[in-house]
């Protein structure tokens, strides 16, 4: 039986014996703890922390919450049913009618009970044609009340003959956005997210025969979906879209992925975008998914998939998470030669790991394409060098693909005619996941859940047997059950021989250790490399990988293990350090780029010390405080390359004369290159990072007045990643001894460079006394654009809201909550703001950190700010002459002996926080971030913030009621003050 006889018989029948996939629920009242700031994000862990392969689940994971699925007989289906208020009670979809009144309950639980066919209902004449552009997708983005947030049970039943037109929409398919905004994040002992706690749901879903075109967000299934999962779901047909377009879903964030399928074509369109966008709204086209930031499991594809770029025969990008036990066949192509394809997967970054997977599909490229790179697995990874730890067991096949095994290429090639049995595929679990007859050349595993039966165990002799004939699988579509995936049959020509493993790196090593030439003509040494503390005192020595290429370039890998950083941290006590320093020496300037990766493990030893983290390079220094790392559990990853070349520095300083911020501060004046740029790319994102960049070989200015003139005109130029160009002032320093540093603070990374300007200092200084003001942001939105104004704030993060605007408290150096300890995020914050007199226990002994603040809570909490503020200063507030003499508000929910009832009183005075139409208040009602910002800013005196023009969040549009409050607590942003007292971005 040929590969492709055996996916349609696989397809055919896997939804007919799955199992019926059960979840636990949650009340999904709460956010993640965290608030969202550099040193604190909302804890969604940016990579699944897992032990190799050891801690994957297996088929347990989903098995174990399954029961058997009995669908009631085809004619018997009764519309309606349940109230749809719990998922044991859901509203019965039996026709097409019932299916699109699924938009007018949003948040209940539905299951379908026959078989649908929405061919009439789209067709021209039907009720659901709409002008030709057919169905509209249940759910979208425009605010929570229209997310799908309910659950939907396929029951095994097909949709048939979805057809959506759409090419100018975003969030397409069946379903258009599917996102549980008031889950509560928990996690699992690998700190990735607890899927079996989220309430948002689709399973045992049939899509048959789809026809989609749609732009961005597009799937068969749904356009996105986040914070929820999918189980058994399955598609054929067509889907085609502009941006993270996929067969089954466009993106799958943040959630769980199970037993699911897609055979469908899928094609990524042609895009217009200009270059500066086109990375953010062209491409991530896949066969399953276009781009995944979740976690998928036994899940496959056999799509047609074409695209511009980041094209994969499974996922056209990878970012965050595992994706395991999971196969690509079928056919990869590019349709204009641009990006990066492969087999599985177009492009992963290095928070995504493949684990125990393989590709078979044909990755076609064009003879005249402009290819990033082609992979029979992975194309390309968003960091240039992915480490072996990020591709586990994981395999292509070389005579299908055509991608023979090379250096630059991820995964290990398999030729099928030698390589294939079971122990070719290292540490896969052939007990419970996978199936493999016999070691058979040019038969591939296939899902043991995809089976009806399981054969019996058969001896093999010679090259092995041919695998037992098919099982008649007795389903409604006649076909058989699948049997294992047989290789293409090979082309006559040499066998490929597989690239050399790369050089381990010892734990320690003599202090130069060279070693031999490596297939390729590179040629690499271990040398060893001080650890040192603040003030120069050797704590210990960890090792560098130099790497010499065959084009003459060196190259630096340095890493920490964990046995080196834990004594590190010993050595560091005894001498009372608070700092290690990793010493990268380059004494004859000949290394062309620095990667420096710190495990978690080691990351672990080195903040069980308190200790921060300095990196030391003869091009640059990174210092990362303590407070940055206290929260960080991700392997940490920098890459470091200086910008040597003088047509390079060059492209840098054209570049600087274009950009807006430059023009201002230039004016009439000359700019130049000083010293040497520095790309910096790391992992470690949105906290507070110090650079001090060195000015190498710059004769400085003898005359102390002539030096400081022209220190004083040097600024640091940053191009950011996201797009960002920023101008900033540096502190000089002393970089190591006879030079000169320029020292600053980031929070994102980027390409630095040292600008010399006339009158720089003049324009800085000018930013100073123009009556302009700055403000930072206390309150942070999410990873995914959005700022979700009816989600709640818990306790800790409104501690360290407030402790981020007290200015001059004094704190003990403990708390006495039994339930706040210094491992908590917000320690310093609770305890700042309770030692002030801000907030207070929850009785004695509890402070419940995870706990809601209510409205009665923040009007307690802005009472005693107010009353503290104007105890210092009496004309801070207008009102603070009204402290001692104010009436009752009066409301009819609060009564005289209220705990509250002073506070609202006096707050109602200040039109702070006032209650409703009603006359209620509402003192239990659990507050809103929307709320939160509009109260906060009355305290800190800000706000609101005019003329923004592009809002910061795609889910507050400039029409929201709170939208100039959220963007004056959530942008950094410099403003003037107008007539009306209002601030006015500038």
């Amino acid at each position: 039986m040929n590969r492709k006889k055996w996916i349609i018989i696989s397809i055919v029948f896997l939804l007919i014996v799955q199992p019926f996939y059960t979840v636990i629920g949650s009340s999904h009242e709460a956010f993640a703890e965290g608030d969202g700031t550099q040193e604190n994000p909302y804890q969604i862990p940016i990579t699944t922390q897992l032990n190799e392969v050891e801690n994957q689940p297996n088929s347990t994971e989903i098995a174990n919450d399954s029961v058997t699925n009995n669908p009631p007989s085809e004619g018997s289906c009764v519309s309606g049913g349940g109230d749809g208020l719990t998922i044991d009670n859901p509203i019965i979809i039996c026709t097409p009618e019932d299916l699109d009144k699924i938009r007018e309950g949003l948040n209940k639980n539905y299951k379908l009970g026959q078989d649908i066919d929405l061919e009439s209902f789209l067709s021209e004449g039907g009720p659901g044609y709409n002008n030709g552009k057919g169905w509209i997708p249940i759910g979208n983005p425009e605010s929570s009340s229209t997310y799908f947030t309910g659950t939907f049970d396929g029951n095994n039943y097909e949709i048939k003959n979805l057809k959506i037109n759409r090419p100018d929409e975003d969030y397409i398919g069946l379903f258009g956005f599917v996102y549980d905004y008031n889950w509560q994040y928990q996690f699992d002992e690998s700190r990735d997210f607890d899927y079996k706690t989220q309430k948002v749901m689709l399973k045992n879903i049939k899509l048959r025969n789809v026809d989609i075109n749609g732009n961005r967000e597009v799937g068969g299934l749904a356009g996105f979906i986040s914070l929820g999962s999918t189980h058994y779901a399955s598609v054929t047909g067509v889907i085609k879209g502009i941006y993270n377009t996929g067969g089954l879903l466009g993106r799958n964030g943040y959630s769980l992925l199970t037993r699911s399928w897609s055979s469908a074509d899928v094609i990524g369109k042609e895009c217009t975008i200009s270059d500066d966008h086109f990375f953010d709204q062209c491409g991530n086209t896949g066969g399953l998914t276009g781009i995944n930031d979740g976690r998928i499991t036994e899940s496959f594809s056999d799509a047609n998939v074409k695209g511009i770029s980041r094209v994969g025969g499974f996922a056209g990008s990878s970012i965050n998470r595992p994706i395991m036990n999971s196969y690509a066949t079928g056919k990869v192509e590019t349709l204009f030669g641009n990006g990066s394809i492969g087999g599985f997967a177009g492009k992963i970054g290095s928070g995504t790991k493949i684990i125990n997977s393989y590709s078979i599909a044909e990755v076609k490229i064009p003879a005249n394409g402009n290819i990033e790179v082609a992979g029979g697995l992975l194309g390309g990874a968003f960091e240039e060098v992915l480490s072996s730890r990020f591709i586990i067991s994981s395999y292509w096949d070389v005579t299908n693909s055509k991608i023979e095994a090379g250096e630059r290429y991820y995964g290990t090639p398999i030729t099928p005619t030698t390589d294939i049995s079971k122990s070719t595929f290292e540490n896969w679990d052939f007990d419970n996941v996978w199936y493999l007859q016999c070691d058979q050349n040019g038969v591939y595993p296939v899902l043991r859940w995809t089976m009806s039966e399981i054969p019996a165990e058969q001896s093999c002799s010679g090259n092995g047997t041919t695998p037992p004939p098919p099982t008649p699988g007795g389903n409604n579509d006649g076909e058989d059950t699948p049997t294992p995936v047989p290789a293409p049959t090979p082309d006559s020509g040499p066998t490929p021989v597989p690239a050399p493993a790369p050089t381990p790196v010892p734990e320690s090593t003599p202090d130069s250790n060279p070693s031999p030439t490596t297939g390729n003509g590179s040629s690499t040494e271990i040398i060893t490399v001080d650890v040192d503390g603040e003030n120069g005192e050797l704590l210990n020595k960890t090792p560098i990988q130099r790497t010499t290429e065959t084009n003459g370039s060196v190259k630096d890998f340095v890493t920490m293990p964990d046995t080196i950083a834990k004594e590190t941290v010993l050595k560091a006590k005894e001498s009372k350090n608070d700092t290690a320093r990793i010493m990268i020496p380059d004494a004859k300037d000949i290394v062309s780029e620095t990667k420096v990766e710190v495990p978690k493990s080691a990351l672990s030893e080195l903040k069980s010390g308190n200790l921060n983290l300095e990196i030391y390079t003869d091009n640059v220094t990174i210092s990362i405080p303590k407070a940055s790392l206290s929260d960080y559990t991700d392997d940490l990853y920098f890459r470091l390359v200086p910008i040597k070349k003088e047509e390079e520095r060059q492209q840098v300083e054209e570049r600087a004369k274009k950009e807006e911020v430059v023009k201002e501060a230039l004016g009439d004046g000359s700019i130049e290159v000083v010293g040497r740029p520095m790309t910096i790319e790391t992992n470690l994102t949105s906290r507070k990072v110090d650079l001090i960049l060195p000015l190498q070989g710059v004769a400085l200015p003898e005359d102390p007045k002539e030096r400081e003139e022209y220190l004083n005109n040097l600024g640091i130029f940053i191009e950011h990643s996201d797009g960002d160009r920023v101008l900033v002032r540096p502190v000089p320093v002393e970089y190591k001894e006879g030079v000169q540093g320029l020292k600053f603070t980031i929070e994102k990374f980027s390409t630095f460079t040292i600008v010399k300007m006339d009158n720089l200092d003049e324009y800085f200084n000018g930013l100073d006394k123009d009556g302009s003001n700055t403000h930072k942001p206390y309150i942070y939105g999410f990873e995914d654009g959005t700022f979700r104004t009816d989600a709640f704030i818990t306790r800790s993060q409104m501690a360290a809201m407030l402790a981020r605007n007290l200015v001059g408290n004094e704190t003990n150096n403990s708390l006495l909550f039994k339930d706040v300890n210094q491992k908590n995020w917000a320690y310093n914050d609770i305890l700042e703001t309770t030692n002030a007199g801000i907030m207070s226990g929850v009785g004695s002994e509890q402070f419940d950190p995870k706990g809601f603040v209510t409205r009665a809570q923040m009007a307690s909490i802005a009472y005693r700010w107010m009353q503290q503020e104007c105890a210092k200063d009496s004309s801070v507030y207008k009102d603070c002459s009204t402290l001692e003499d104010f009436g009752s508000a009066n409301y009819k929910d609060i009564s005289n002996n209220h705990w509250a009832k002073e506070a609202i009183d006096f707050l109602k005075t200040t039109d702070i926080m006032i209650g409703y139409n009603d006359q209620t208040f509402k003192p239990n009602q659990k507050l809103t971030r929307a709320e939160a910002v509009k109260v906060l800013n009355r305290l800190f005196k800000r706000g609101p913030l005019t003329g923004v023009e592009t809002p910061s969040f795609k889910d507050v549009s400039p029409s929201y009621w709170a939208f100039e409050e959220i963007e004056e607590a959530a942008r950094e942003h410099t403003f003037t003050m107008n007539q009306n007292g209002h601030e006015v971005l500038k």
